[in-house]
């Protein structure tokens, strides 16, 4: 069973894509990784980092399939590509990932943003155009990556692709701050939320489960 691997990949290094490709079902493709750190853009308020760009051949439905070395060691996490480029597939690195899993373990160990949000989030850096135009102060906040049916951030109108900025007075640039700010106003309701969503700030009230 193939496991993540928090060491880099080479460029240069030989890769294997596995997913299902228009719903074709374990469908396995061959590449090699071409570069590192690159970044890509997803809009124009949010963008991905530290990416593993491969010529793998990565079509929709592969994301979310391992990128493998070919000792079977998972080094990424498929991700993107380039629409109308051929050769030009994008990987989270497997560190990046393991970081991720370690926070949104401990999140649900202390039953923070699950229990009184309901969204899962990653930390994610704000466009420079963006924090100038909404004179922001903060270059990163909390990407929503699932906002629960029913739950408080749902019923608040907030849902996946938005990115919390603060939490009452409490700056939120990463999952630890907001964990911190969930915890400093757990005895208060309702909770004002300022968040981006399409490059724009805006504000909703909050009330936690």
């Amino acid at each position: 069973m193939a496991e993540l691997y928090a060491t880099p990949p080479r460029v240069g290094q030989l890769v294997i894509a596995i997913g299902n490709p228009y719903g074709l079902d374990f469908t396995v493709t061959a590449g090699v990784v071409s570069a590192l750190n690159r970044s890509l853009p997803l809009d124009h308020d949010t963008k991905l980092n530290q990416l593993i760009q491969t010529d793998t051949p990565i079509n929709p439905g592969n994301s979310g399939g391992p990128l493998v070395d070919v000792q079977g060691r998972v080094v990424g996490i498929t991700t993107a590509i380039l629409p109308f480029a051929q050769g030009l597939g994008f990987a989270i690195p497997a560190a990046t990932a393991l970081d991720v899993i370690g926070q949104l373990t401990e999140r649900h160990r202390q039953g923070i943003s699950r229990g009184r949000l309901g969204i899962s989030g990653l930390d994610v850096a704000l466009d420079d155009l963006v924090q100038r135009s909404e004179q922001l102060g903060q270059s990163s906040g909390v990407l929503l990556l699932e906002v629960a049916p029913g739950g408080s951030a749902a019923r608040a109108s907030l849902h996946s692709g938005d990115i919390i900025l603060s939490l009452g007075e409490h700056k939120t640039d990463t999952i630890d701050t907001l964990r911190k700010a969930v915890q400093a106003l757990k005895d208060s309701s309702p909770w004002r939320v300022s968040f981006l969503r399409a490059g724009r700030r805006r504000h909703v009230a909050l009330v936690p489960a």
